[in-house]
């Protein structure tokens, strides 16, 4: 099953942030990351990546480096800054709350449908 866009839409900053936390990236590297580590059920597509990465550092948030790949190649790799440290633990502290307040919505909603009287046939009179 695959998360909707639209739930996971304002949460990309927070993930790009994560994966940036245990080290620096870039960029094809990161989402296969991401989807690697979600079992597939989110999978950044690289087009929407460069953008987070583009309004992150122009934040200050991340930092941009060019190295070289284990082929040859350079890359443009990410560094979160220490203001994108303090970001990321803002964020998962929101989601954190954000995460308490669904569950226990989901909780009580789950809870008084159990308590509700199964809904009687209601039978046709002539």
């Amino acid at each position: 099953m695959e998360i909707d866009k639209e739930l996971i839409r304002g949460q990309i900053d927070l993930i790009v942030l994560a994966m940036l936390a245990a080290g620096d990236l870039y960029g094809y590297d990161l989402a296969k990351r991401v989807k690697a580590q979600t079992d597939g059920a989110y999978a950044i597509k690289e087009g929407t990546l460069y953008l987070v990465f583009k309004r992150l550092e122009a934040a200050g948030l991340v930092a941009s480096y060019w190295g070289e790949g284990q082929v040859g190649a350079r890359r443009k790799y990410y560094h979160l800054q220490p203001s994108g440290q303090a970001h990321l633990a803002s964020l998962t502290e929101q989601w954190r709350l954000l995460s308490r307040v669904i569950e226990t919505c989901l909780g009580q909603a789950t809870a008084q449908s159990n308590q509700r009287p199964s809904p009687t046939k209601k039978e046709d009179h002539p």
